[in-house]
């Protein structure tokens, strides 16, 4: 139930900047590759059900220390922290990570084929093992930073 509603929260606010931004043509010059315009709108979604499950991952601990910090005060946790995640943490999440997604693509497409750092979808080196290797890389690096961003702006924001 909970899984269905994420994926529903999630992709609506994801599926705006999604639309909107994959109007940015994606071609490389090298290689004349380019992605459709439903690929870059699937990308862009699929950022955003990451960003809108990251949003959920990282509400528990936030809230956690909230209620640690209100408990210090001697205080209690109220029933705003669910508000706060639907309302404000899981859409800003889906937005925020599905721009990203977006323009990490159509940036990508514009590194030179033959390099490492050069997106997937376009390297025509040799080492393609390390190419994949260092966008996964790339990935789970902008995934931490996010988690940690969003962590922060979920307990700022129950704290106030």
């Amino acid at each position: 139930m909970l899984a269905g509603g994420v994926v529903g929260f999630s992709l609506g606010p994801a599926l705006v900047p999604s639309l909107i931004l994959s109007g940015l043509r994606v071609q490389n010059k090298e290689t004349s590759k380019s992605l459709s315009y439903w690929r870059r709108v699937s990308l862009g979604m699929l950022g955003g059900l990451v960003g809108g499950i990251t949003a959920i991952a990282v509400f528990s601990p936030a809230q956690s220390a909230w209620c640690q910090a209100e408990s210090a005060r001697g205080s209690y946790c109220d029933g705003d922290g669910p508000m706060l995640l639907f309302a404000l943490t899981i859409p800003l999440g889906a937005v925020v990570a599905s721009s990203i997604a977006v323009l990490w693509t159509w940036f990508s497409f514009l590194i030179p084929a033959d390099r490492l750092y050069a997106s997937v979808f376009t390297y025509r080196g040799d080492r393609r093992g390390l190419n994949v290797g260092i966008a996964l890389a790339v990935q789970a690096v902008y995934w931490s930073i996010f988690a940690v961003a969003l962590y922060a702006l979920t307990l700022r924001e129950l704290l106030h």
